[in-house]
């Protein structure tokens, strides 16, 4: 998939590359072993191609790339994931919500189905780096 991302890169052909980027494989823990920098640059190239519109392949991106940032910067890791819920939640949409926010009793938007939306908190730092992780 890294092959296909860099030519898609090359090519400018963005469709391809974002496909390419979501394809890449996360491997949670692996990451603290080795943050696979060029996966992780791919991935913020598809990100930036996709724009800022919500979209399923936004949040997945996203998601993808809070897995990349896990092992090197948690603080950055937990703001992606916490915007990757944010547009799964937005776009209301349950196949793309529960990637986002695996484990689902993890995840804030669970606990939204039965309070008001001003009543929800946000997910807390360990429950979206247990989603992080999980992936």
């Amino acid at each position: 998939m890294l092959e296909a991302g860099r030519t898609a890169l090359a090519a400018g052909d963005k469709s391809a590359l974002v496909r390419a980027a979501i394809a890449i494989p996360q491997f949670g823990a692996v990451g603290f072993v080795d943050p696979m920098p060029e996966s992780r640059s791919l991935t913020e190239a598809a990100l930036e191609a996709v724009g800022d519109q919500a979209s399923p392949e936004r949040a997945s991106l996203l998601m993808d790339l809070a897995s990349h940032w896990l092992f090197v910067n948690v603080d950055e890791a937990l703001d992606l994931a916490r915007r990757a819920e944010s547009v799964a939640r937005d776009l209301a949409e349950p196949a793309v919500l529960g990637p986002c926010c695996s484990p689902p009793a993890t995840c804030s938007a669970t606990r939204a189905a039965s309070t008001s939306e001003s009543e929800s908190a946000p997910s807390s730092s360990r429950s979206v780096v247990n989603s992080i992780a999980w992936r």
